[in-house]
């Protein structure tokens, strides 16, 4: 150990530090590294700011969690139990519609589970587009989310009697865990199935009839016809024909995209009941 003596003739140790230092790297150390370097202790002061700072950081922590649980506590319980619970829509069977003589006219189809309704068919003899009708099937997003939560018709019997038809949706309720997976499923409300429709119709009559009127408008190049037919003994309606006609099936599926073009495209207008929309002169019947 150095000495070294002050003018007044006291003496004290020198440190190594300070032995004569240049800014030569002698020894070759790797300064990059720290190599050589003599380390100085952390300023107090420096620890006090970094325990200030964790210690701020834990407070606002912790307020934070105490408003979560403590003040917003109920609210979040309540949405984290809405999201486990998922409401499913259960679509009932619709209605079936027969002639007079108990011929099915429209009827059901079942479809896979994951779609949640059953389909709906139509008779393929001609002539009953215009007097049955289409439909819209319920219809749901990119999410699942339903914007048509029902069946929805426009023209013909299924418009005209569709809040007896399509019957009452149920709902189930269905308990998922954090992966998504079903954990229970209870039904709270069931559907209630539409209601069955027989029309005065003569299933029979109005496919001869179709091809009664279709024959002569097309030997006599006529655009269209139309015709009606009904019991004079009660009045009940026994057939109704419009031509040209169009296929419901085709128009309830919505995917013949090439069928619904030439429907639309046609100049005759298949769409236009002639039998109960048409414009004739008095008379001309």
């Amino acid at each position: 150990m150095f000495k070294k003596r002050h003018k007044f003739g006291r003496a004290h140790d020198i440190a190594p530090d300070e032995i004569f230092l240049d800014d030569r790297n002698i020894p070759d150390f790797n300064v990059q590294q720290f190599e050589g370097r003599i380390e100085k202790p952390i300023p107090k002061r420096s620890i006090f700011l970094a325990g200030l700072l964790i210690f701020i950081v834990m407070i606002t922590f912790l307020t934070r969690a105490g408003i979560l649980s403590i003040v917003e506590g109920e609210g979040y319980a309540a949405t984290s139990e809405a999201n486990r619970l998922e409401h499913q829509l259960l679509f009932p069977e619709r209605g079936i519609i027969t002639d007079r003589r108990g011929t099915e006219l429209a009827w059901n189809v079942p479809s896979t589970e994951e779609l949640g309704f059953s389909l709906r068919a139509y008779t393929t003899d001609p002539g009953f587009g215009h007097i049955l009708g289409f439909l819209h099937y319920p219809a749901r997003d990119k999410f699942g989310v339903y914007y048509r939560q029902d069946y929805e018709a426009e023209v013909g019997i299924e418009a005209y009697y569709n809040d007896g038809l399509k019957g009452k949706k149920g709902l189930r309720i269905i308990e998922t865990d954090a992966l998504g997976n079903v954990r229970s499923s209870n039904v709270i409300d069931p559907p209630r199935q539409g209601d069955n429709l027989t029309l005065t119709v003569d299933a029979d009559l109005q496919a001869l009839m179709f091809s009664t009127i279709k024959h002569i408008a097309l030997q006599y190049d006529f655009h269209g016809g139309a015709g009606g037919m009904i019991d004079l003994s009660n009045g009940e309606l026994l057939a109704l024909v419009s031509f040209p006609d169009f296929d419901p099936n085709v128009m309830t599926a919505g995917d013949d995209r090439e069928t619904i073009t030439k429907y639309n495209n046609d100049k005759r207008a298949p769409f236009l009941d002639r039998a109960i929309s048409g414009l004739y002169a008095p008379g001309s019947v």
